[in-house]
């Protein structure tokens, strides 16, 4: 799987809505940084997957800046692991390089974009899914996921979901998300991943025996520091949006009259 990030701002008015001409020019501006991208990848059996939006944050003059994180399928199986060897990223949501300084989205857009993927495929009859009805949010906070309670705190796997304690140190390691650290032979960008899925398919399996069930919709995990020096946290606050997920051939997202 190969992962690509493209930043395009848009102007906004007064009262933050953009005009039509805006969002037209930011449309083509997004296709060709989409493009370029995708071509600019080796292989004959690559596939474009899919890309999310996500905010960037304000700039001068009225603009936004927005991140499309993309995923391309390369056809080359990475031993039923989703992370290369060389893979790595920092832990923060809105940074624009990885380890290694190279442009790359933070880890908590690539997980975004990855579960999205996960539990949505591509269907094979050349429909597409859409989302419908008001979805369903479930927090998870990381002290609720401790991999060993009796465990001291090393800033390494600590828990299920990323966290570090500051006064264990903020070192260049602890910050990136990466393969073989401490020579463990795992990727932290794998281990992650696996429990952040698992969290959402206990949430999907416990609906019980409901008419419509839902689905693992786009969601959101944010990277806060929380709390005072020297006892700041650097963490993922995941929150996943489950709703119902309707199929069609429209090119346009039909009307559907169920809203709750």
């Amino acid at each position: 799987m190969h992962r690509d990030t493209i930043y395009v701002e848009v102007q906004f008015d007064a009262e933050m809505k953009a005009l039509l001409t805006e969002v037209f020019e930011t449309y083509e501006q997004s296709l060709i940084g989409i493009g370029q991208k995708y071509y600019a990848i080796t292989g004959e059996h690559k596939k474009f997957v899919m890309a999310t939006v996500s905010d960037a944050g304000p700039l001068a003059e009225g603009k936004q800046k927005l991140r499309i994180a993309t995923l391309t399928g390369t056809g080359e199986a990475l031993l039923g692991e989703d992370f290369g060897d060389d893979e790595n990223f920092l832990y923060n949501k809105d940074a624009e390089i990885n380890c290694d300084g190279y442009p790359a989205s933070g880890a908590p857009v690539i997980f975004e974009a990855m579960l999205l993927a996960h539990f949505n495929p591509e269907p094979t009859n050349g429909s597409r899914y859409y989302f419908v009805g008001t979805p369903t949010i479930v927090a998870y906070d990381y002290k609720d996921y401790k991999i060993d309670s009796s465990a001291l705190l090393t800033n390494y796997l600590d828990y299920k979901i990323y966290a570090a304690q500051e006064n264990l140190g903020f070192t260049d390691e602890v910050l990136c998300l990466e393969y073989n650290q401490n020579n463990s032979g795992i990727h932290e960008m794998q281990f992650y991943y696996d429990h952040l899925k698992d969290l959402a398919n206990i949430w999907l399996s416990q609906q019980g025996n409901v008419t419509i069930r839902k689905s693992f919709a786009p969601s959101e995990i944010n990277s806060p520091m929380v709390g005072c020096t020297p006892t700041r946290v650097i963490c993922h606050l995941p929150k996943f949006h489950f709703r119902i997920k309707v199929a069609t051939h429209e090119p346009f997202t039909p009307y559907f009259p169920t809203e709750q």
